[in-house]
């Protein structure tokens, strides 16, 4: 496998692209329902794969960049300011940038989340020893092991699955339920802790915040809300009328009953899972869900997951590649055997083009595979 600035390129371009057309998957409605939760599940964990790995493979091929293409390449990699053994070029400064950024955007994340469990754990009341809390959590877990604590609180808009490693389902201390919907909302809320749900939100956040420039990833991350709330009804409905039908009815109550999310006061409340998507479009789309059963499969079902499928692929088996040597040739009329590659004690190289008078700096890269009769020398 190799590491190098084109595959890096190649999975910030591979994994914008996915993100985009994830993006508008989830704002048209038809899609989002004719590819159904368990196809958009399969292309957000694509993205993430993508963006965790990016490596080019032996079976990769290079596709190079036109000429024009590859001279910004080199120009933004070409190093105007050097202070000792530090080489400053543009690319350099937006990767200072990016990575202050990011670092940034996890802080940001992991504060909130820490400011939420502190709400939790100060104004929180334990209701997991109380009726109808135990029998209800007991009824829905079974044999299964269940570390949730069930935990009312003031001020929040909807019940939510909040942590990782100390997971609470927390409910509206304001909020009125019945028992038949306590059961529901409580074993809504065990689903989301028994499929990992806190660790996929964590996950998106995560990617949020290394693409933090790009303003779809703050779109795919509040959408990715409703697909793991879709996820959860349809685990609660499969196969069962009656369910189904007590389940939406559960959710109309609730809808009328909670605050409005953007009044609820609480710290970080954008780190939890919530069933705040139950309220105007998403609920009846998310009920639409439930109820039609197996869809038809449409002409968008089969071209977005081909498109898709398609753009993953392509990443791996393509590698874009800026071609340097042709523009020099061109220039200086000479053969490719001038180049010569400084080793850096890094580990990277710079390459010269070398001919009987001068030596033009051409690039800094990890790699030399790309060029042909190479002098290599020590720095």
């Amino acid at each position: 496998m190799n590491y190098s600035f084109s595959t890096v390129l190649m999975t910030i371009l591979t994994s914008n692209l996915l993100i985009a057309v994830l993006v508008l998957c989830f704002r048209n409605r038809k899609i989002m329902l004719s590819l159904g939760y368990k196809l958009l599940i399969l292309f957000l964990t694509l993205t993430a794969v993508r963006f965790l790995i990016p490596f080019e493979f032996p079976f990769s091929r290079n596709v190079y960049f036109p000429e024009w293409l590859s001279v910004i390449v080199v120009l933004v990699r070409h190093p105007f300011i050097s202070i000792g053994k530090i080489q400053i070029s543009v690319t350099s400064l937006f990767g200072v940038v990016w990575l202050g950024g990011t670092i940034y955007y996890i802080y940001r994340f992991y504060k909130r989340k820490e400011s939420y469990r502190h709400y939790v754990v100060r104004y929180g009341t334990n209701r997991n020893r109380q009726e109808p809390y135990r029998s209800i959590m007991e009824e829905i877990g079974g044999k299964k092991r269940n570390s949730l604590w069930v935990v009312t609180a003031p001020f929040f808009g909807a019940p939510m699955q909040y942590g990782t490693l100390r997971p609470y389902i927390v409910l509206p201390s304001t909020l009125e339920l019945s028992e038949e919907e306590l059961y529901y909302v409580l074993r809504h809320e065990t689903a989301h802790f028994y499929h990992h749900d806190a660790f996929i939100k964590d996950a998106i956040g995560i990617i949020r915040a290394v693409y933090w420039w790009n303003p779809l990833g703050a779109v795919l991350e509040k959408k990715s809300d409703i697909l793991l709330e879709m996820r959860v009804d349809d685990k609660l409905v499969r196969g069962d009328a009656a369910t189904r039908e007590a389940y939406c009815n559960v959710l109309n109550c609730i809808s009328e009953k909670i605050q409005v999310e953007e009044e609820t006061p609480v710290p970080g409340a954008g780190a939890a899972i919530s069933m705040a998507a139950i309220k105007g479009e998403d609920l009846k789309y998310r009920q639409k869900m439930m109820v039609q059963g197996k869809q038809r499969k449409g002409l968008s079902f089969y071209l977005t997951a081909a498109v898709v499928i398609a753009v993953y692929i392509f990443s791996y088996c393509f590698t874009f590649e800026a071609y340097y040597a042709g523009e020099i040739d061109a220039m200086a009329n000479v053969s490719r055997e001038g180049f010569i590659a400084i080793q850096k004690e890094d580990g990277t190289y710079d390459v010269y083009f070398e001919d009987s008078d001068n030596a033009y700096f051409l690039e800094n890269i990890d790699s030399l595979e790309h060029y042909i009769n190479i002098t290599i020398r020590a720095d």
